[in-house]
């Protein structure tokens, strides 16, 4: 979490520095660099704390959306034993 608050602080000061300053500077890209090496430090110590296998895929081998597919389509699991 703490982290993750960085991430947002840093972004922040970069984005709004160079906003009000109305000139991208040197030290405003530190800003931003620093905000994404606190986000995805945060979000890697996030992935580690979940687990790895809790990934939804984008689509299965056939190209079909998770939302689109029946549970008894998948041919596995208690599903295709009842059916």
């Amino acid at each position: 979490m703490i982290l993750i608050t960085l991430a947002l602080v840093s972004y922040s000061t970069g984005v709004w520095s160079e906003r009000i300053a109305g000139r991208l500077r040197g030290w405003h890209l530190i800003f931003f660099w620093m905000g994404l090496f606190f986000d995805t430090m945060g979000t890697g110590i996030m992935m580690e704390m979940g687990g790895h296998n809790n990934r939804v895929p984008l689509a299965d081998r056939r190209g079909r959306h998770p939302a689109d597919v029946h549970p008894r389509s998948l041919g596995h699991g208690r599903a295709a034993a009842e059916g």
